[in-house]
């Protein structure tokens, strides 16, 4: 198993919109649509390398985001919720009796949430709505949905509804952080907040913070994946990702110049991250796989190998090393019989405190160690595969 170091690194799409703020970029599997704040909505159907205004009929001054639902559009924010259908040409306004801060859509059922409390809920494709109470003076953040389920995110919890928004109950009870956005992942459900992330394994009946490396003080936006992968956008520390369902997260920041994210989605093989004041920005997914260099730390007085974490892991974990100066590196893996399974590092680095994923998919459970060599530094640790 060789792992090779990360080359490539995030590159900003040449846009019209480069230092506008991009809330929201969604996908249909064959085309990208992206909302730029006062700029509109815009659709890609070349991964990215052009996109096209499709603001016929839309009120662009009242958005501040879009959502995607079966094959129609939506555009939330402001006195009127809009829609465009796939075969649609121009926005339609459906009138809602609230300002949309965020919207859910399945058939003739449509929810908004508000900055005035409670939920707004249409069964008749939004020709009449009827206010649900939550209880107390709760402001509705965002939706999200899983087996047979709706989430409300509000000011401070999760709410599950069974029954198409027409009753909720509350699951989850974080105090003031806010709930700002969900996403649905064969590990479980995901839901981004002001002070990290939550994880639900129980199709959202419970939940619980979502692992190490998102920092308590994390504003995470947006939550995507690939695979086993997934993605966090956050407001304060750029792009982060985990391999191992949400257990423990790490920086995925080269090349990316801005920390402040509004929104990440995974398309044609490639990650695409909305920025504060900065585009769109894009990666190979292939590319999240071995080194990153933790952006703003320090340079360490001396050579350093931290011990892995998780320790024992199953089947990823993280190995973190320091370099005072540039150096030569090779970070080997060895079984318990001394023979090389893994070669994640061989070459040059960069003074600076860098961070390697080891996939132990391929190996037996058991010891293992693991082997820094930079310049005349040579340290090695243990670790334990548990399957």
């Amino acid at each position: 198993m060789l792992h090779t170091p990360l080359v490539a690194q995030w590159t900003q799409l040449s846009t019209s919109f480069q230092t506008v703020t991009v809330p929201s970029i969604v996908t249909d599997g064959t085309r990208l649509f992206t909302y730029a704040a006062f700029q509109g909505c815009f659709v890609s159907t070349d991964d990215g390398g052009t996109w096209i205004p499709r603001n016929t009929g839309l009120n662009v001054g009242s958005v501040i985001g879009i959502v995607l639902y079966g094959d129609t559009l939506w555009a939330y924010g402001g006195s009127s919720l809009q829609k465009l259908a796939r075969t649609d040409t121009m926005w339609t306004a459906v009138s809602t009796p609230v300002n949309s801060a965020c919207v859910f859509a399945s058939g003739p059922v449509i929810l908004i949430g508000s900055n005035i409390p409670q939920i707004r809920r249409s069964t008749d494709f939004g020709a009449t709505w009827n206010q649900v109470n939550l209880g107390g003076s709760t402001l509705v953040q965002s939706f999200g949905t899983g087996t047979g389920a709706i989430f409300a995110g509000t000011d401070g919890d999760v709410w599950r509804s069974t029954d198409d928004g027409a009753s909720w109950t509350r699951v989850f009870q974080s105090g003031a952080t806010q709930v700002l956005g969900f996403h649905s992942h064969s590990s479980g459900i995901y839901a981004g907040q002001t002070a990290s992330a939550l994880r639900s394994t129980n199709n959202g009946l419970t939940w619980t913070a979502a692992g190490t490396g998102l920092a308590s003080g994390t504003i995470t936006r947006s939550i995507t994946s690939s695979g086993t992968t997934l993605f966090a956008a956050t407001a304060t520390a750029g792009v982060f990702t985990s391999t191992n369902a949400g257990s423990s997260w790490t920086t995925a920041n080269v090349g990316l110049t801005p920390v402040g994210m509004y929104s990440v989605v995974v398309h044609a093989n490639n990650v695409f991250a909305g920025a504060l004041n900065a585009g769109i920005w894009k990666r190979p997914v292939s590319q999240f796989t071995s080194v990153e260099v933790i952006p703003g730390s320090e340079i360490p007085e001396s050579f350093s190998l931290g011990q892995n974490y998780p320790n024992p892991f199953n089947p990823s974990t993280t190995i973190r090393y320091g370099l005072p100066s540039r150096s030569p590196v090779t970070l080997t893996v060895f079984n318990a019989l001394g023979q090389k399974v893994a070669l994640l590092q061989n070459g040059e680095q960069d003074a600076g405190y860098h961070d390697v994923k080891f996939d132990g998919n391929n190996l037996p459970s058991g010891v293992y160690f693991y082997r820094l060599r930079a310049g005349d530094f040579v340290e090695t640790k243990r670790f334990l595969l548990l399957r």
